[in-house]
């Protein structure tokens, strides 16, 4: 199979990633991409699931085949609609199995990668080279969700006072520090001074990415409450890009 290069990454509202509506978003998303593409492939740990969720590798067992792979079981079969109920049942379990013993889900299109998620890095991804249709239909499956879809790839990056920063769906990256747009909670932007405002949500307890972040901050950059541009050009895609990140994942702080 081709290597997997995706072109967009799903962003969600920090505030709701590990919440009950973050899993219904994501099944929601995976059954609609389910009906445009070929094959399903889910790799787990069978083992971790069996004393206490036994029925959730059931309910995918008896749908797909399971084939020996890595250490690990890989569950496959063909992409329908009907896959709805194993997929809900692997991810609304209530345990650390939900995020560390499912190791990927992901949809074949014409012999190639066109969906991707890794939940222990709670990334999603979609590629439209693989499949034209998976970015739009996996759009209309977020509507009324806190979430949307962003072109992976960087969209504007600029240099102040020494310093290089980039907008790069999932990251808002300071020289080689990341941190996740998704905890972007509020932008303010100011064009008379080139500047933008930027307010962020208290970090969502217990994930891996927010565990990297403050480890990378404690000996890099610090995540940045102000951003500053020489050029306007480059004040203007940045705004227009870290707009869009809070109006699509909706949730503002709550007012004062």
């Amino acid at each position: 199979m081709d290597p997997y290069h995706p072109t967009h990454v799903l962003l969600v509202g920090d505030p709701v990633v590990g919440r009950d509506e973050y899993d219904r978003l994501l099944v929601e998303a995976l059954v609609a991409a389910s009906e445009v593409s070929e094959t399903i492939r889910i790799r787990l740990d069978a083992d971790a699931f069996a004393e206490e969720h036994a029925e959730v590798v059931a309910a995918v067992d008896e749908q797909l085949e399971a084939v020996a792979a890595g250490g690990r079981t890989e569950y496959r079969g063909r992409s329908t609609s009907e896959l709805a109920d194993p997929l809900e049942a692997l991810l609304t379990v209530d345990g650390w199995q939900r995020v560390h013993a499912i190791g990927s889900i992901r949809l074949d299109c014409g012999g190639r990668t066109c969906l991707e998620y890794l939940p222990d890095h709670e990334s999603f991804t979609v590629s439209e080279d693989a499949n034209s249709e998976i970015g739009s239909v996996v759009k209309e499956s977020l509507d009324g969700h806190p979430g949307g879809l962003f072109p992976k790839r960087t969209l504007v990056e600029w240099e102040r006072d020494g310093t290089a920063y980039s907008v790069e769906p999932p990251s808002l990256c300071v020289e080689n520090t990341c941190f996740a747009l998704r905890a972007l909670a509020d932008v303010d932007p100011d064009p008379g001074t080139l500047s933008i405002e930027l307010s962020w949500h208290d970090r969502s307890g217990g994930t891996l990415a927010n565990l990297v972040v403050s480890m990378v901050g404690a000996v890099g950059a610090t995540r940045p409450d102000e951003l500053r541009f020489e050029s306007r050009g480059r004040f203007e895609a940045a705004r227009d890009a870290l707009v869009r990140v809070v109006d699509v994942t909706g949730i503002r702080p709550n007012p004062e």
